[in-house]
């Protein structure tokens, strides 16, 4: 049998009580900030009637943050992502450039392919694009003059 002990509050059922917590620095983190370890607290809005617009030129007397945090951060990308479907992908034959359709599967980073579909259970694959070896700033359609097959990138 589990027993559960309840303890009542001493306010009552329906006390909400308060944090004497501040905030005395923040710093936005981002993709930039990764391989660093040293952050600088960015300036706190004072809030009142009096003071709205004003900050805090450094964090306040006798806090145990002195003007930067420091930490260790790690960033680790997972994707989750499997896709499958026919892709139409241009590939050298004997010196020459043609158009092959291939069974496509995307998993994770990596996009495998096939002749037909059922040779995804069958066979290894006939090649393998490692997506995380593929950047780019940006991914455009191809021009028409370079490839006049629509949907190209």
């Amino acid at each position: 049998d589990l027993q559960i002990n309840l303890v009542a509050s001493p306010g009552g059922p329906n006390a909400v009580r308060t944090s004497n917590f501040c905030l005395v620095g923040s710093h936005k983190l981002t993709l930039s900030s990764i391989g660093k370890n040293k952050f600088l607290l960015e300036k706190i809005k004072y809030e009142g009637e009096l003071l709205t617009g004003m900050f805090h030129t450094k964090v306040p007397f006798l806090c145990p943050l002195e003007g930067h945090i420091h930490l260790k951060m790690q960033c680790e990308v997972g994707m989750n992502v499997e896709e499958k479907g026919f892709l139409t992908m241009f590939e050298d034959v004997s010196g020459f450039g043609a158009w092959h359709r291939r069974w496509c599967v995307l998993s994770g980073y990596c996009i495998s392919y096939w002749t037909y579909p059922d040779d995804e259970k069958r066979k290894n694959p006939i090649g393998r694009i490692n997506l995380a070896n593929c950047t780019s700033n940006t991914v455009d359609a191809v021009n028409r003059e370079f490839c006049a097959r629509p949907n190209t990138f």
